[in-house]
């Protein structure tokens, strides 16, 4: 027999967080170690936007700010370092490069942005830059055994510590885990 005619649909919400995709900025940038290079994909389509060729790229990290990728080189023992804001003229170029100790396997760009931390596996060190010219500020040796991957913290000023350090953890290849303090009020420790 004929069906009773359905009900009225619920009035849309305000606001569909869940069905809408990110309209502007809208783009990742994915490791590629085998052809050594950083592809840039569009994260709405997955289409492969520029690739961005470097030296022997391992590990990389974005600004707290999105406007900047480091990328660590293996081989040639460097950081390289790329524009990723799409109103800039240089948007996705390399605009500068740091040395650091030999083998830098791992990276971390502290949540504030003062720092970017650089694990070096070869020769057991952990390399400070500054964020804010990408020049080394600082070469930790103690405590390293193989470090493989590190942790960085905001600097803790508002919170229940108050000391104005940001502390960096870095695990080792024997499972120890190395606790790098920095300084109070920008000063590296």
């Amino acid at each position: 027999g004929p069906q009773p005619a359905p009900d009225a649909p619920p009035p849309p919400p305000p606001f569909c967080p869940f069905t809408s995709r990110q309209q502007v900025g809208h783009f990742l940038y994915i490791l590629d170690r085998e052809n050594r290079q950083v592809l840039v994909v569009n994260s709405n389509r997955f289409t492969v936007l520029d690739s961005i060729r470097l030296s022997d790229p391992v590990a990389m990290t974005i600004s707290p700010s999105l406007g900047l990728v480091a990328v660590a080189n293996f081989a040639s023992s460097t950081v390289s370092f790329i524009n990723s804001d799409p109103r800039s003229a240089a948007f996705n170029t390399v605009i500068a490069e740091t040395r650091v100790d030999e083998g830098p396997s791992k990276i971390a760009w502290q949540p504030d942005g003062e720092a970017i931390c650089v694990l070096s596996k070869m020769s057991n060190s952990l390399t400070i830059l500054s964020g804010a010219d990408f020049s080394p500020q600082s070469t930790v040796t103690g405590g390293l055994n193989s470090p493989f991957d590190i942790a960085v913290t905001q600097r803790y000023v508002t919170t229940g510590n108050t000391s104005g350090v940001y502390y960096a953890y870095i695990l080792n290849a024997n499972g120890d885990i190395a606790v790098y303090e920095s300084g109070p009020s920008g000063v590296n420790g």
